[in-house]
């Protein structure tokens, strides 16, 4: 039942494009200011902190993603690695992107409720692979970025994703 009711949300009010589109804006934002101003202090929401709404962002859409049938596509998950992950404005921003990323190729493993089927669309990792994580700056690799890598060619190498 709670199924069926987040997928006729999430169709109805075009929400995944809304939030997407929402969290690069808002990460877009924050690069041009810290390009103006590297000192500049990041935008926010409210009382909520520029990391506290990245954060918050990539926890909903992968809350999202493992209480519905929802997938991204290869267009999602192009925008949000670039938004995230390619260059990413915080170090934390980072950690985010790469922990969504690992989430959609694995499963998502927060909460004992949560399912642990992969909700990025077999047919955005190879295209993820090949035109984004392949051509990383070897200076940004980090070790959850290297997982991130990993996982995504195995998924790919193995043929689940093919």
């Amino acid at each position: 039942m709670r199924e069926s009711f987040v997928d006729k949300f999430l169709a109805d009010k075009k929400l995944l494009d809304i939030l997407v589109v929402n969290l690069c804006t808002l990460v877009l934002a924050a690069r041009q200011l810290r390009q103006q101003n590297p000192q500049a202090e990041l935008p926010g929401e409210g009382c909520w902190t520029y990391g506290q709404v990245v954060h918050e962002y990539t926890l909903l859409l992968k809350l999202l993603a493992t209480n519905s049938n929802l997938y991204f596509d290869p267009s999602h998950a192009m925008k949000l690695w670039q938004c995230l992950v390619a260059n990413p404005v915080t170090a934390q921003e980072l950690s985010d992107g790469t922990g969504f990323f690992r989430a959609g190729i694995n499963g998502s493993s927060t909460g004992s409720n949560l399912s642990s089927t992969p909700f990025i669309e077999d047919t955005a990792m190879k295209p993820l692979l090949v035109k984004h994580i392949t051509h990383m700056d070897a200076a940004q690799m980090t070790h959850t970025l290297f997982q991130c890598f990993s996982e995504s060619f195995r998924a790919v190498g193995c043929g689940v994703c093919c």
